[in-house]
């Protein structure tokens, strides 16, 4: 599977109520100001292959389950909202802080891209965390520059409803399972 560009990402924090776009669904697609998806990088799909020795040679092997998975994410210019629900960010005294008891809340990930032909393909993440491990500052420049990327991590968990229990990663390559999944991974009602 093949994916050619990266249009956008939609992240829906899993809280109690319905999902609300702005609200606890944020949708990152180069909307202005809104923010835009500039590249991903997910890692840890498989586990470690485990060789087993016999007889001089590699007799079995072992590899179920998944690895350590983990999304990198490059956006540009999200939503200082966004950032905070995602991240966990509480107001003190009046301003937005992280601190001792800053969490990040669970949420739902999918990444959306195409193929070749044009169909849209979602891969989606049941729930995890994001973190952002830096905040960078630099000088201005006289000569015009691209907008710096923010580096933000999702650190996926295996879903516990009963029926995608133990899945962490699904993909969507046809519209019916687009659909299925944005419902699956509760940004859709």
């Amino acid at each position: 599977m093949t994916m050619i560009g990266f249009e956008s990402i939609e992240i829906r924090v899993l809280d109690e109520g319905e999902p609300v776009k702005d609200t606890n669904v944020f949708v990152l697609d180069g909307t202005q100001d809104k923010g835009a998806t500039k590249k991903a990088d997910i890692t840890g799909l498989t586990s470690e292959i485990i060789k087993t020795f016999g007889s001089n040679s590699v007799y079995h092997t072992n590899a179920k389950g998944v690895g350590d998975i983990s999304v990198g994410l490059e956006l540009v210019d999200i939503p200082f909202k966004v950032q905070n629900e995602i991240l966990g960010r509480k107001k003190v005294d009046g301003l937005t802080s992280i601190g001792v008891d800053t969490e990040a809340p669970l949420c739902s990930l999918v990444i959306w891209s195409h193929d070749g032909k044009g169909q849209k393909i979602g891969i989606g993440f049941y729930k995890g965390r994001f973190s952002m491990e830096a905040i960078g500052v630099e000088s201005k420049e006289k000569d015009n520059k691209e907008l710096p990327t923010e580096k933000l991590t999702f650190v996926p968990m295996a879903s516990d409803d009963n029926k995608t229990k133990g899945t962490y990663v699904s993909f969507a390559t046809t519209d019916e399972e687009v659909t299925k999944l944005r419902q699956n991974l509760k940004i859709a009602a």
